[in-house]
């Protein structure tokens, strides 16, 4: 019979270091106060002599009851006292969790772009190849960065990648 090769050790590290950290304290007490309500909530309605109004009225106060818990001053109660724990314990500090700033999923420049890839396509579509409408569909976006360039040293850059083109451009100025 083959040995099974086990994950346990590095799952375990991960978990003791996650446990290692402030904030999982944190969030396992804000976690308590929650299950705390909603298992009252679970044993009273599994409860086979309950009449169906008194459920509902269970119900209701349990909401009621987390509605009052989700306030700033419960968190900071529930934040002084997860501090105090971790100092004991010598954990890592608790760190105040911020709330990140939902993605921005469409922007006017991309707007833009697709804007004039449709105007192009629809007007080049028959006079030029895919990589050429590619390359025109990204200079028409980027438009105010080509104004930018110097036509110039574009010029010169072509000519001295070779013998041959510096011949028939000659000098570029």
């Amino acid at each position: 019979m083959a040995l099974a090769v086990s994950d346990s050790g590095p799952r375990a590290n991960g978990l003791l270091e996650r446990f290692l950290e402030g904030k999982t304290v944190l969030g396992l007490l804000v976690d308590s106060e929650v299950l705390g309500e909603l298992e009252c909530l679970n044993g009273s309605l599994q409860k086979q002599s309950e009449m169906v109004g008194c459920m509902q009225a269970a119900v209701a106060y349990v909401t009621s009851i987390l509605q009052e818990k989700r306030s700033d001053e419960k968190f900071q109660e529930l934040f002084e006292k997860a501090e105090a724990m971790v100092e004991k314990l010598g954990l890592e500090p608790v760190q105040i969790p911020h709330q990140r700033a939902p993605p921005k999923r469409f922007t006017a420049e991309a707007e833009r772009s697709f804007s004039a890839l449709k105007k192009l396509k629809t007007w080049l579509r028959s006079t030029m190849s895919q990589q050429r409408l590619n390359n025109v569909s990204v200079c028409h976006v980027h438009q105010a960065t080509l104004d930018k360039i110097e036509l110039k040293d574009v010029g010169q850059q072509f000519i001295s990648v070779n013998d041959r083109r510096r011949y028939l451009f000659g000098v570029f100025k």
